[in-house]
C-alpha cells in the first residue's frame, strides 16, 4: 500500500486520503482530505464574514446599483418576479420570453380582441402584459401554454377569475 505524509497533521496515511492534483509530481495534494476540509471551512467562514460586513458597510451602493439593473434589465425582472412567484406558490414553471408570447398572439389582447400597441409603455392602460389563463393563485402554471397576450387595462380587470380557453399549439 502506497502511503504519504501530510503536510498538516503530519500524520502517514494510505494515498487515498488525499485528493488528486495533476499538477504535483505525486499526483496528489499535500494535506489528506480531513485537514483539506478543516482548512476549505474556515476559508469559507473568513469569506462570509468579510462578505456580510462588506454588504453591511456598502448598503446604498448596492441599492444604487440593483436599481440601476433593474431599470437596465426590466424583462429579467419580470421573468425572476414571475417564476419566483410560481415557485412559491407550488405551481410549474418553464422558460419563456414576453416576446414570445406577443409574437405568438400576433400583438392581439386575447382579452378583448383589440389590437396591443407596441410603443405604448407601462402604466398606459393599453399597453402590453401578460396574463396568466388559469391564475397562478387557483394553480395555473407560469407556462406558455397558460400564458396569453393582454392590455393592462384588461389584465386588471380580469383580476384573478379564470378566462379564457388553454391554446393549443400547432
Amino acid at each position: 500500500m502506497i502511503t504519504k505524509l501530510c503536510s498538516k497533521c503530519k500524520k502517514v496515511l494510505p494515498i487515498t486520503e488525499f485528493h488528486r492534483r495533476n499538477n504535483r509530481k505525486s499526483g496528489r495534494v499535500g494535506c489528506c482530505k480531513k485537514c483539506f476540509r478543516v482548512y476549505r471551512m474556515a476559508t469559507f467562514e473568513k469569506r462570509s464574514i468579510h462578505q456580510k460586513a462588506y454588504r453591511q458597510a456598502n448598503l446604498e451602493k448596492r441599492k444604487i446599483q440593483r436599481r440601476l439593473h433593474d431599470q437596465a434589465n426590466p424583462e429579467k425582472v419580470r421573468v425572476y418576479s414571475r417564476k419566483r412567484r410560481a415557485l412559491k406558490l407550488g405551481n410549474g414553471h418553464e422558460p419563456y420570453t414576453d416576446s414570445y408570447i406577443f409574437e405568438r398572439d400576433g400583438w392581439i389582447c386575447q382579452l378583448c380582441g383589440k389590437r396591443i400597441d407596441r410603443k405604448l409603455k407601462n402604466p398606459h392602460p393599453f399597453s402590453a402584459s401578460i396574463d396568466h389563463i388559469i391564475p397562478l393563485i387557483k394553480g395555473g402554471a407560469d407556462a406558455p401554454l397558460n400564458l396569453q397576450s393582454a392590455h393592462i387595462r384588461c389584465n386588471i380587470s380580469k383580476n384573478d377569475r379564470g378566462g379564457g380557453q388553454l391554446r393549443l399549439l400547432g
